[in-house]
């Protein structure tokens, strides 16, 4: 029997979050979250409530970070729209699992380091569009 895949439709940051920890709590499946907005800016929906599996969360600042268990995949379908990290957020973080993200424009996306400090250097500030992390397998089509 085929495996089918369990769609999400979102069109705000608050459902790109709420979308993006649902993936992540599962322990199979195939899951594709689709913009249906023709722009999603980030840092839009800072300190607002989001429910993900029935539990309430502040949302964070940036998204969430894609951390997917062994035998789930996602494919995020930008649908031709564009992820704006408003010259202050970071865009995707996958730091496990396997993930194809295609037809999406990241734009404005910026992932600060830490201020170096007396003679200590800054932190990393990795990625800021997309950072794939070592357990993470990232394809892009179109992005």
């Amino acid at each position: 029997m085929p495996s089918s895949t369990t769609t999400i439709t979102v069109s705000s940051e608050a459902q790109l979050n709420a979308a993006i920890g649902t993936v992540d709590l599962a322990t199979s499946g195939t899951f594709e979250i689709d913009l249906a907005t023709p722009q999603v800016t980030l840092g839009q929906d800072d300190g607002q409530g989001i429910f993900v599996d029935g539990t309430h969360y502040v949302a964070p600042p940036d998204l969430y970070a894609i951390d997917l268990n062994s035998g789930v995949s996602l494919t995020i379908n930008g649908e031709n729209d564009i992820l704006d990290g408003h010259t202050q957020y970071r865009g995707l973080l996958i730091s496990a699992g396997n993930v194809t993200i295609e037809n999406l424009t990241i734009q404005n996306a910026v992932a600060a380091g830490g201020a170096g400090g007396g003679d200590a250097g800054g932190g990393a500030g990795l990625g800021g569009g997309l950072f794939v992390g070592a357990a993470g397998t990232v394809t892009l089509d179109n992005v």
